[in-house]
């Protein structure tokens, strides 16, 4: 019963009133007792203090749940109550309402806001039946709030007993109708009303039938407990077929799926019987794989205080049909006269389908007679299945015996493990002693049960790059055995999308995501990719994310160096890690340290710029000459304030040092020559080396030179730095050189120093590009003479 629970409370109000506004006052209610009616009937409220848009709410005075509760969430239809304030002293107000049972309610007005207390005052509106209502559920909770039970009340015929059989979708049943109650209830007192009591609740969506002497009387829903109009009259294709004795008597039934069928007889009692009744091959009840249902009269179970059932059919009988979409159909009368006769009968058989690895089970049934034995000869055969491989092949006869109508036979079909578009076999009959009255040979359907192929779509990370547009590609993989080709829709967060088509037996596929390089230092960029709409596959990881890892964060950084105080200057070296488009600017200044300012060396400060394409500024700081041995003291250089790079070293140490320190070591560059090639490129790998080592860090800037070579088609420009560690002589510096196919001169191009710390800038030195292209004179053609 958990959807009658879904009701709003009403929580009175009992605010304070506020000194500018008045409480509302009822002094009376006419009428005060409404009787039940269709058409709207007016109630004036007299009182006091009504201001305009005052509204009217009516409640329950006592509720099954305890607790006030608007009139408008019991039933789940509101009460119609169009309210008029006339004056402040009456208001007019409309009902319309047929209650099953007699209301007593509570009439409460409140002013608009500021909130005040609400006048309150009873009002009843009084049940009425007739012979012209129709049915109507009455529903109720038991008074301990019970969710196990409930109470039903119903119109039926005076002085009948009534029957009610409940069938709907019973809670955790997978499929089918199966029956959750059935009783009856006698009118002994005449009114025309019955009540059942106990009641399984929780009933879903549910068709009730009340049955009394007259037969069917009517259905109605009982979700909400309000009356709905009877479903038309129909006879939903049911015949009736008698043996010569009537012993044979049963219902076909063609279409529902699961049906549960209701057999009426006025005045006598009902029966009914559903698909849980049987399910075997020599149950009563048999589910026929192309809709039908037979169900012979043993079949039936008493409803409430109904005698044992007949042992065969009436015309007079009603049929009653629920189908599993809760759809009623039923017969006034049977048809007459009744379809079965005496006789052998005709066979139908369906058109079995399975799924691949499970039996397709053949229904073959005998119809309009059963009087003598039949034989009916079966034989499987190829059509796109193929015996041995898709299906097991069978061929038999099958018998029916006198009083018999249905056979079923098993053919086992294979599994294979691919995804696959269903295949076909056939089944070809023959009968013997009777006709057969179906198609024939049967096209029976192996239906794919192995699962489609799964789609997963990657995730990327690359690096940005600088400039120029790049393209990433994203693999989208397909795992899983297909005989089917395979699509899939993909979008990204770019706003570009397409398309891809897998072939049979294609396992990979790539996305093309571009994006624009740049050297502006920011966040990294992500774009999310998403697989939709697949088709003849599934989809198992169907979002992905490109991320552009950002590489434009350049640092700086200041070394320590060593400054003879003979030369009176101190040179300090700030390097950037990589060469920009834009300008970088950073502060600097010097500190004291065991050298002091201005008696040791000049204080000195300022802003460094770095222009586009530099790497390597230096700073140059006086010192002062004097006659007294120092001993090497120091003073520091400190980068602050950058703007366009972050500053990985910001701190430099000076050391003054006298004549007789060490001198420094010069960057030499050793040359190079490299054969060009055809395609593709290849490395050119300087030596950058010390002419002796150092006690100290060496940093070294270099950058590349064109000659008769140029950066843009013989070899890759390059700029960076080195850092020798102390003792440290040697590190090289690879430049990629571009291959071709074009006979030339040989080219060559320079690798320079632009700053160093710690040591004194060599010359630099040339790399050679040996051209290895040797032009080819093609072959004369001779004549040949005869």
């Amino acid at each position: 019963m958990r959807r009658f629970l879904v009701l709003a409370v009403l929580i009175l109000p009992f605010a304070a009133p506020y000194a500018h506004a008045a409480n509302p006052g009822i002094d009376s209610i006419s009428p005060a007792v409404l009787a039940s009616s269709p058409s709207p009937q007016t109630v004036t409220i007299t009182g006091h203090d009504f201001n305009p848009g005052a509204t009217v709410t009516l409640i329950y005075r006592t509720s099954p749940f305890g607790f006030a509760r608007r009139v408008e969430d019991l039933t789940g239809t509101p009460i119609t109550h169009d309210v008029t304030v006339v004056s402040s002293t009456k208001i007019t107000m409309t009902v319309q309402y047929q209650p099953t049972a007699t209301l007593d309610l509570i009439v409460s007005i409140s002013n608009p806001a500021p909130d005040t207390t609400p006048a309150q005052s009873p009002l009843t509106i009084t049940a009425a039946f007739s012979d012209a209502t129709p049915i109507i559920f009455t529903i109720d909770y038991n008074p301990d709030f019970d969710e196990t039970t409930m109470t039903v009340q119903a119109r039926v015929t005076p002085h009948s007993t009534g029957y009610l059989v409940f069938g709907g979708q019973v809670p955790h049943a997978f499929f089918g109708l199966i029956i959750e109650g059935a009783t009856s209830a006698s009118d002994d007192d005449g009114d025309g009303v019955v009540t059942f009591k106990p009641f399984p609740a929780d009933p879903g969506f549910a068709v009730f039938f009340v049955i009394d002497s007259t037969g069917v009387k009517h259905s109605a829903s009982a979700r909400w407990s309000i009356p709905v109009p009877d479903v038309s009259v129909l006879l939903h294709d049911v015949s009736i077929e008698l043996g010569a004795d009537g012993s044979m008597s049963r219902i076909v039934e063609n279409g529902a799926a699961f049906p549960l069928v209701l057999w009426v007889r006025p005045g006598v009692g009902a029966w009914y019987a559903d698909m849980a009744d049987g399910g075997t091959d020599d149950a009563d009840i048999q589910k026929i794989q192309n809709g039908h249902v037979n169900l012979l009269t043993s079949s039936f179970h008493s409803l409430g205080a109904s005698p044992s059932q007949p042992g065969s059919f009436q015309p007079s009988d009603h049929i009653v049909i629920i189908d599993s979409d809760r759809t009623a159909w039923w017969s006034s009368v049977l048809p007459s006269p009744l379809t079965g006769t005496p006789g052998n009968g005709t066979i139908f058989a369906s058109t079995p389908s399975s799924l691949e690895g499970t039996p397709a089970l053949l229904y073959i049934e005998r119809r309009g007679g059963a009087e003598g034995t039949v034989s009916v000869d079966y034989r499987t055969s190829n059509d796109t299945a193929l015996a041995d491989v898709n299906y097991v092949p069978a061929s038999g006869t099958v018998t029916f015996a006198r009083g018999e109508f249905l056979k079923t036979v098993s053919i086992q079909t294979k599994r294979d493990g691919i995804y696959a578009p269903s295949l076909f076999y056939n089944v070809e009959l023959t009968p013997h002693g009777t006709s057969l009255a179906t198609a024939n040979p049967l096209h029976v359907l192996v239906g794919n049960a192995d699962a489609p192929p799964a789609l997963s779509i990657g995730d990327v990370r690359t690096t940005e790059g600088d400039s120029g547009l790049r393209t990433v590609t994203v693999p989208v993989t397909l795992e899983g055995l297909t005989a089917l080709p395979a699509t899939v829709d993909w979008s990204a967060s770019d706003g570009t999308g397409g398309r891809l088509q897998f072939a049979v037996g294609e396992k990979l596929k790539t996305i093309a995501i571009t994006y624009l390089a740049n050297t502006d230092p920011g966040p990294d960029r992500t774009i999310k990719l998403t697989l939709a709409f697949p088709d003849s596959a599934t989809i198992a990881k169907g979002a992905g994310t490109v991320t552009i890892v950002d590489d434009d964060t350049q640092t700086l950084s200041v070394n320590d160096i060593q400054a003879e105080e003979q030369t009176q200057t101190a040179t300090f070296l700030v390097t950037m890690s990589r060469a920009v488009l834009t300008p970088v600017t950073v502060h600097y200044a010097t500190f004291d340290g065991t050298a002091t300012a201005p008696l040791d060396y000049t204080s000195t400060s300022g802003i460094l710029t770095f222009a586009p394409g530099e790497i390597a500024k230096t700073i140059t700081v006086p010192v002062a000459q004097d006659q007294i041995a120092d001993g090497g003291e120091t003073f520091t250089l400190r980068l602050s304030g950058a703007s366009g790079a972050t500053i990985t070293r910001n701190t430099g140490t000076a050391t003054i040092m006298e004549s007789d320190r060490l001198p420094q070591p010069v960057v030499l560059i050793d040359d190079v020559a490299i054969a060009e090639g055809n395609s593709g490129t290849a490395d050119a790998t300087f030596n950058v080396r010390l002419s002796f080592a150092s006690t100290l860090p060496v940093v070294v800037a270099w950058k590349t030179e064109n000659g008769s070579a140029h950066d843009d088609s013989d070899y890759s420009a390059g700029i960076g730095t080195l850092t020798f560690a102390p003792g440290e002589t040697a590190l090289p510096v690879t430049v990629k050189i571009s291959g071709d196919t074009t006979p030339e001169a040989n080219e060559t191009f320079r690798l320079i120093v632009i700053g160093a710390s710690n040591a004194v800038a060599g010359n630099g030195a040339s790399c050679t590009i040996v051209d290895d292209d040797s032009v080819v004179v093609p072959p004369r053609h001779r004549s040949v003479g005869h």
